[in-house]
């Protein structure tokens, strides 16, 4: 009767320990699965969200505090943020990396500038800081990087 027992002991005590590796083989494998979730954007994707004419957020974030729809304004500085500091994580198309840095670091700053504007509902601000990062930030990045 004791070696039923003891056989009964050990059976279960190797199933938990295969429930325990597979359990932990799942977790692992969700975290890869998270990973792929996290592509970074290359520069065609982070140009055509931020500056596309109509529907970028910088155009959004324009009519936003034009209209005083600050949720909406709030939200999308907040993705304009995002955006540009996954600009600075991509590899320059062409030229020198250490100017790449600091224009795109540059530019995450001026993102963060609208954000800190738009979070104030502050109208002007949020036009006057992106009327910076078009014509200069984006012109200078342009010349220098853009193949």
């Amino acid at each position: 009767m004791a070696q039923k027992w003891f056989r009964a002991a050990v059976l279960a005590g190797f199933g938990v320990v295969a429930v325990v590796i597979a359990g932990g083989g799942l977790i692992a494998d969700d975290k890869k699965d998270d990973k792929k979730d996290e592509k970074l954007p290359d520069i065609a994707e982070i140009m055509k969200k931020a500056h596309e004419k109509t529907d970028g957020y910088l155009a959004k974030l324009k009519a936003a505090a034009k209209n005083g729809k600050w949720d909406d304004a709030k939200k999308t500085a907040k993705d304009q943020v995002l955006i540009a500091e996954a600009l600075a994580k991509n590899e320059p198309p062409k030229g020198d990396k250490k100017s790449w840095e600091k224009l795109t670091k540059q530019y995450t700053e001026n993102s963060k500038k609208i954000e800190a504007a738009a979070k104030k509902e502050d109208a002007k601000g949020v036009t006057d800081v992106i009327a910076v990062i078009v014509p200069r930030s984006c012109g200078e990045c342009h010349k220098a990087h853009k193949p």
